[in-house]
């Protein structure tokens, strides 16, 4: 993991100390001191302070770096299950803990942690990023959430993105998101609330069916798919004695797309994706 502010550098490894650099001269890094090995996995730097998670039981620390060469420990806070991910903004540290969503914490006193709200995500939130006042979060169904965090307080969803895997991390520059999942990285331009408008560098050659995931499922699922045209998309599922329970048709433009398909009010069983573009037609096998 690593964070740069300034002209300073945090560095760790997946449980491990933090190292600070100063790298005022690209050419020459400096080592200027190590924070003791708490089992730190994740750091977010903002002004003074470094924010830190690690350990067994998943701690956030507030670290005092205004002297980066004796950094102090001034609290710590464990109150969520997870602790995947975290970014800070003034007053505020966002921590993704999985199924939990966002907890959002009030450190505008870094003597002492607070916690202000929780912000639902989809499903498994993995990672999050601040960009001025929108807040993009990684979230594990296969997808990237934009919310607004302009005013504290009151959290509010702005667009959602669909991916063809699941959304690991997320760098943001300018409105300007790069996005990494397990199949590829987009490159998306967030320019309107409530859409996000994906520039691809390079359309799919061919209609593709990705994996549903998650599958096996328990309730919901969710099936990505390319086109490489605008497409009149058919998707029909049926259940394994061949009885149609789900019949969707609509036009979808060129590049990656997904839906979603909550198959909780049926009965546990296999259930067959009949993926149609025109001609000819894919098949999948969903649990």
């Amino acid at each position: 993991n690593m964070d740069v502010y300034d002209e300073i550098m945090s560095l760790n490894g997946f449980n491990s100390d933090i190292e600070l650099w100063d790298i005022s001269v690209p050419e020459e890094p400096m080592f200027l001191s190590r924070i003791d090995n708490l089992g730190y996995r994740y750091a977010s730097w903002y002004g003074d302070y470094v924010y830190a998670i690690g350990g067994e039981n998943n701690i956030l620390y507030v670290i005092d770096i205004i002297d980066p060469e004796n950094p102090e420990i001034l609290s710590e806070y464990d109150g969520f299950d997870y602790g995947y991910g975290l970014d800070a903004g003034l007053g505020r540290v966002y921590v993704t803990d999985g199924d939990n969503g966002v907890i959002v914490l009030d450190v505008s006193n870094p003597g002492r942690i607070e916690f202000e709200a929780n912000i639902q995500t989809r499903e498994w939130a993995t990672d999050c990023t601040i960009d001025g006042t929108l807040l993009y979060i990684c979230d594990a169904s296969g997808g990237m959430q934009i919310t607004d965090i302009s005013e504290d307080g009151i959290y509010e969803e702005m667009g959602w993105l669909n991916t063809p895997g699941r959304v690991m991390t997320i760098a943001v520059e300018n409105g300007i998101c790069y996005i990494a999942d397990y199949y590829d990285l987009t490159i998306g331009y967030y320019g309107e609330y409530n859409s996000i408008p994906i520039e691809s560098g390079k359309l799919p050659s061919a209609y593709t069916l990705h994996s549903a995931f998650p599958n096996p499922f328990n309730g919901a699922t969710r099936f990505s798919y390319s086109l490489a045209l605008q497409s009149d998309v058919q998707i029909t599922i049926s259940d394994y004695l061949g009885r149609e329970v789900h019949n969707n048709r609509q036009v979808f433009e060129a590049g990656k797309q997904s839906v979603s398909w909550d198959g909780s009010a049926l009965p546990s069983g296999v259930y067959m994706l009949d993926f149609s573009v025109m001609k000819p037609n894919s098949y999948e096998r969903v649990f």
